[in-house]
């Protein structure tokens, strides 16, 4: 069996925010020689990079979903529920709802939204695995 693995694309209000911080962060540094303020922008630069940063892994037994600064969720493939699709007006996958049973909990879910990851492969991915036929 395969694995699959899918990570998002920075989106431009990623990049937009870096790049002003870095610009303003190195003209004040040359400004004023204040080094420590630069080295804490520089470390806010970081973590706004790495906050939209996600992986989706696909195995033949677990679905992992690891947010860039946020907890891993890793649970079985078996315990997924249902999978519903968001659609767009022009027929396209905007996004699906992932819905899974973990520890006598049935109602957790998360979404996964197409505007910075291709869905349709992840949502393919998943029924490749679940039902191989």
């Amino acid at each position: 069996m395969e694995k699959y693995e899918f990570r998002t694309k920075q989106p431009l209000w990623v990049w937009i925010p870096i790049a002003f911080i870095l610009i303003f962060a190195i003209i004040y540094v040359g400004m004023t020689k204040k080094y420590e303020l630069g080295i804490i922008w520089l470390i806010y630069a970081i973590i706004t990079f790495l906050a939209g940063h996600f992986t989706y892994t696909i195995t033949p037994n677990y679905f992992i979903y690891n947010p860039g600064l946020g907890k891993t969720r890793k649970f079985p493939l078996a315990n997924i529920t249902e999978i519903e699709r968001k659609m767009s007006k022009n027929e396209e996958i905007r996004s699906i709802i992932v819905r899974y049973s973990e520890d006598k909990i049935y109602h957790n879910f998360f979404e996964i939204k197409g505007h910075n990851v291709n869905v349709k492969a992840i949502l393919d991915a998943i029924q490749d695995i679940i039902l191989p036929f």
